[in-house]
């Protein structure tokens, strides 16, 4: 059986534990400008590792593989980056005939509701 000082200090070690959680989360939420590109980082450097120690086992030297390795992912960024100003200047120039579509789309969704009170209170343009 319990006694009284072993229930109070499991009801201290939760309360405890409870506010540790809660201030873990609100440093996690304070620093997550940094964790994020942190992690990001990390992420990309453990992607990488494999390259760079496969060159060094073929005799490359170590400041060569990191500017090759460095190169081809600013190359990668650079193209992605090509990719999605592309796409966007695509949705740009048919931003009339998508807001068009959304249009009609919208008003097929509010005419299935009709049945809903309310609903056809609603105003489509």
């Amino acid at each position: 059986m319990d006694s009284p000082f072993n229930s109070d200090i499991k009801i201290i070690k939760n309360a405890l534990l409870f506010f540790g959680a809660i201030l873990s989360i609100l440093i996690i939420k304070t620093l997550s400008a940094l964790l994020i590109p942190l992690t990001f980082a990390l992420f990309i450097g453990i992607l990488l590792t494999p390259i760079i120690n496969y060159l060094e086992r073929k005799n490359w030297p170590y400041t060569v593989s990191i500017s090759l390795i460095t190169i081809l992912t600013l190359g990668f960024i650079f193209l992605i980056g090509v990719i999605v100003v592309d796409t966007g200047q695509q949705i740009y120039d048919e931003k009339e005939k998508l807001l068009y579509q959304m249009d009609n789309k919208m008003g097929e969704v509010l005419a299935g509701l009709e049945f809903i009170p309310g609903v056809d209170q609603i105003e489509h343009d």
